[in-house]
């Protein structure tokens, strides 16, 4: 029986199973704000190209067997033809370029050279389609740096519709979604972009399929068959049979290349049930059950260093890490969940890079999900620098590919064998164990209290560091200073010495001249005068009273200083005593 009222294990999956369900029904924005439901194209928007004069079922299929395409513009206008200002559709007819946004379907060994060439045709200026390319770049690139996941697509046909049979305004929804990737190439001083795809197969509008299916019940065809066949146009003739019972549907055959959102439909794909049934389901983990409706026990604390240095086997390290980072590898291997903090510089990703290769030494699998990509790829590097890269899958933004999953797959898989325990690791391993030892006697020395006021020997050392930086020049006469039986000392003792000390930083302070000054200076011992100090006072004070009386008929010469000091008395008697005034 649960102490915290947690749900039994049967309960908890089955209430986390319909809590997931529903977050990722919410992933799907079924309204018309959403662009995949309602899309539009406005004219002077820097975040997608049309395409004009081309074939979609060519373009579709030569960019998912990998070619690469150009793009070329409309001519600009001659001269003579600037005022006029005529309309970008009349330039491009006047070129041969058919403006039309519909276009045509493919008939095999009658299409145009303009057709099957490397070049895209887009109805814009070359000037105003290079600024449009570089916007859309630069959003994607944006995309992929801060969340991982790309932005470019290449929309192939869409579907016109009205959500309510009185509709007046359609929608236009996209139908065949292709990831692609833009480059900016330097041509003859001036940059051309150049366009691929990223990904090896096509994505269908699973918002849209969601959508009609809701408020119609029609079912668009699935994209398996476009992905089998790479027949663009026999996909969208099947989409138009489906919805040719609909009043005033249709299917449109333009293309756009575009930025848009895809990030929720791509979370969506992955929640689905299917997907997790041979992983236990969605909910088999404790972690995400605890996360959804509740933890089911109580979460322990962190690992100790001591926990750690007896832990057997000791985690395999593959770069420097200090008691916390190795705690936390620790807990990790142990199957314990928690969370690390710490601001930038502090050694996470350093920490994750242990954790990643202490895990592979035992055989196990990491999943290392980041929010931006900067932080898979320095986590990356870290491993590829280590010679760990044949352990690695990137599976974030444009590196997913089936291919690249494919050769990186085999490449590990031609290691698998061949990798040795390096010679000697066995008496390296003896060297590092004794020296951990040293380390550790070190560490319970530095941890020693010292004499009879229990200060640890680490304090007493960072506070000698610490005053020999600020006591600067001093500190080296400070160093040969000895204080006896300081070991036995105790704190009473010491804080009357600190008393004495700060009198003395008082007398020395009254010192105009500082302590070599003072009268005394030539006494190195009191012990001589300490029972005669009353009568040596008194003879002084006699001293300075006879001199007082003898320098007042000589006040208010120039040569008598108006302030005495022991040395401005023993010039002024040389000088009376050579004046006659008193006997030398």
């Amino acid at each position: 029986m649960s102490t915290h009222g947690s749900p039994p294990r049967r309960d908890s999956t089955a209430l986390a199973e319909q809590h997931i369900e529903r977050l990722r029904e919410k992933l799907l924005d079924l309204s018309n704000r959403n662009r995949l439901i309602n899309f539009s194209h406005p004219e002077r928007s820097r975040k997608l190209v049309r395409v004009v004069d081309e074939l979609p079922a060519v373009l579709y299929a030569e960019l998912v067997a990998g070619n690469a395409y150009r793009f070329k513009g409309v001519p600009d206008p001659r001269a003579n033809q600037l005022a006029a200002k005529p309309a970008i559709d009349v330039v491009a007819r006047k070129h041969g370029i058919d403006p039309s946004l519909e276009l045509a379907v493919r008939e095999r060994g009658k299409e145009a050279p303009q057709h099957v060439d490397r070049y895209i045709q887009l109805l814009h200026y070359p000037s105003e389609m290079e600024k449009r390319l570089e916007g859309m770049r630069q959003e994607h690139l944006t995309s992929l740096q801060e969340l991982g996941v790309p932005a470019l697509y290449g929309i192939f046909g869409f579907l016109e519709w009205y959500d309510t049979p009185t509709s007046a305004k359609p929608l236009l929804s996209p139908l065949v979604l292709l990831q692609l990737e833009l480059e900016r190439q330097r041509e003859r001083g001036e940059y051309r972009h150049r366009v691929a795809s990223s990904a090896d197969e096509p994505e269908a509008n699973r918002t849209l399929m969601f959508r009609v299916k809701r408020d119609t019940g029609i079912e668009l065809p699935a994209i398996d068959t476009l992905v089998e066949t790479a027949d663009l146009d026999e996909f969208l003739a099947d989409v138009a049979v489906a919805v040719a019972e609909m009043p005033r549907w249709r299917v449109r055959r333009s293309v756009t290349l575009g930025v848009l959102s895809f990030a929720r439909q791509v979370m969506y794909e992955d929640l689905a049930a299917s997907r997790w049934q041979s992983r236990g389901g969605r909910s088999a983990s404790a972690l995400v059950r605890g996360l959804l409706i509740g933890s089911e026990g109580e979460l322990e604390g962190a690992r100790g260093t001591a926990d750690v240095v007896a832990m057997e086997p000791e985690p395999l390290l593959v770069t420097d890490a200090d008691a916390t980072q190795m705690a936390a590898v620790a807990d990790a291997l142990s199957g314990r969940s928690f969370v690390v903090k710490g601001p930038p510089g502090t050694g996470k990703s350093q920490t994750i890079t242990n954790l990643i290769a202490a895990a592979l030494a035992r055989k196990k699998k990491v999943l290392f999900v980041a929010e931006k990509m900067a932080a898979l790829e320095v986590v990356k590097k870290r491993l590829d620098d280590l010679g760990l890269s044949h352990a690695c899958l990137a599976l974030h933004s444009t590196k997913a590919k089936k291919r690249d999953v494919i050769d990186v797959l085999a490449k590990s898989r031609e290691l698998r064998g061949s990798l040795q325990v390096p010679h000697g690791i066995q008496g390296r391993e003896a060297e590092l164990e004794k020296l951990r030892d040293e380390l550790e006697r070190y560490m319970q020395a530095m941890q020693q209290p010292i004499g009879k006021l229990g200060v640890a020997l680490r304090d007493i050392v960072w506070r000698e560091q610490y005053l020999r930086g600020v006591l600067d020049n001093v500190a080296h006469e400070l160093h040969q200073l000895v204080i006896p039986g300081a070991a036995s000392m105790e704190r009473p003792e010491l804080e009357e010495i600190k008393r004495r000390l700060a009198d003395l930083e008082q007398a020395a302070a009254r010192l105009p001249d500082g302590p070599t000054s003072h009268p005394w200076r030539f006494v190195t011992s009191w012990e001589p005068w300490r029972h005669r100090a009353d009568t040596l006072v008194g003879i002084i004070a006699r001293w300075v009273a006879s001199f007082e009386q003898l320098l007042e008929p000589l006040r208010g010469r120039s040569w008598v200083p108006a302030e005495m000091t022991v040395e401005r008395y023993a010039a002024l008697a040389d000088r009376l005593a050579d004046l006659g005034y008193v006997d030398s």
